[in-house]
């Protein structure tokens, strides 16, 4: 019977990541392009329930991570589900938005939290790596097109996928290319990268050759997929383990410039939220044991991130662990266990 109803999700899960990607095209994308922001969301939200009714891998793992990630249980563990799912497609309608011109970064109610760690650096004119994590993409524009606009365009990020008929692939074309294009959109010039993809030979150099020069600066997503046999494996959020590359705290390390954790999140009422810190000052140049230290002191702080904001973060969170929001931190425990028996429950009687 359980292998029966694993074939049957395997057979369903070409047909489910299809209709997702219509849903983006069909439903996402034109409410974002004819419909106010507030209707915008609201019909994301819709498009983030409806995949979760949709009988397949992806619902089972929303359903285990609300259930980690909030300790919420019955129909409220389903809207937190539904609101996590929905999470990508606000992201999308926002993205959209800026790159048709409809809105922009400076015209958003920008608040900074521990500002004043970035605002001296910047006063002083040192180069700093920011390090942060994948929360909603358009949120991030706040601080390079919104607060600071000579850090626009210096993030490292994957190279666009080659174009194969997938609906995944399809899905994170569609998502990088509204993402690539979104400054030059905004600024009015073409689109650009400062720095060329992950896993070009000439991005380190690239990257220490700008943070030589004064107000250099250079942004790094610390959570990115890393599947390298010398990573750093550590819990993370809901996760008993998961891999990091030691990119940002090597790279502050060899360039000598201090590294500042930033996450971005959008408020109920519209505004953009930007916390900053830790703000960690580089080791000696030769220390190369300190990069477990600093990559360990970004990703703690990170995690508690998306412990507080579980539904615009948009890598997986896990369901090993569960978030204990008295203690303000991850922690192993019966809530977690509890939630995976649950799961595989669901999977047998699917």
């Amino acid at each position: 019977m359980k292998t029966m109803a694993q074939g049957a999700r395997t057979l369903f899960a070409p047909i489910a990541g299809w209709l997702r990607y219509l849903l983006e095209r069909v439903v996402v994308l034109p409410a974002a392009d004819l419909l106010p922001r507030r209707w915008a969301l609201r019909v994301a939200d819709v498009v983030g329930f409806v995949d979760l009714l949709v009988p397949s891998t992806t619902a089972i793992i929303a359903l285990g991570e609300a259930r980690a990630s909030t300790g919420l249980r019955g129909w409220r563990r389903v809207g937190a589900a539904g609101r996590r799912l929905g999470g990508s497609r606000r992201d999308l309608v926002m993205m959209r938005r800026l790159r048709r011109g409809v809105e922009h970064p400076r015209e958003w109610n920008i608040i900074e939290v521990n500002g004043d760690q970035v605002h001296e650096l910047i006063a002083e004119r040192r180069s700093f790596v920011v390090a942060t994590g994948h929360f909603h993409h358009a949120a991030e524009l706040a601080v390079g097109n919104g607060l600071y606009p000579w850090i626009a365009n210096r993030e490292v990020t994957s190279a666009m996928p080659p174009w194969r008929f997938s609906p995944r692939i399809m899905r994170e074309r569609l998502q990088n290319h509204l993402f690539f294009g979104i400054a030059g959109a905004i600024e009015g010039g073409e689109d650009r990268q400062f720095f060329p993809p992950a896993g070009d030979p000439a991005l380190v150099p690239a990257i220490l050759e700008a943070l030589a020069l004064p107000d250099g600066c250079v942004r790094i997503f610390i959570d990115a997929i890393w599947t390298k046999a010398h990573a750093h494996r550590r819990p993370f959020a809901g996760m008993r383990e998961r891999a990091f590359a030691f990119g940002a705290a090597r790279i502050a390390r060899l360039a000598q410039c201090p590294v500042i954790l930033e996450v971005c999140i959008y408020q109920p009422d519209g505004s953009v939220r930007i916390e900053w810190g830790p703000c960690i000052e580089p080791p000696s140049i030769d220390d190369v044991a300190a990069d477990v230290r600093v990559i360990d002191q970004l990703v703690d702080a990170l995690e508690i991130a998306v412990g507080h904001y579980p539904e615009q973060y948009l890598h997986p969170i896990g369901r090993e662990r569960r978030w204990n929001a008295a203690m303000n931190r991850w922690e192993p425990g019966a809530l977690a266990e509890s939630a995976l028996a649950d799961e595989s429950l669901i999977a047998h009687r699917a």
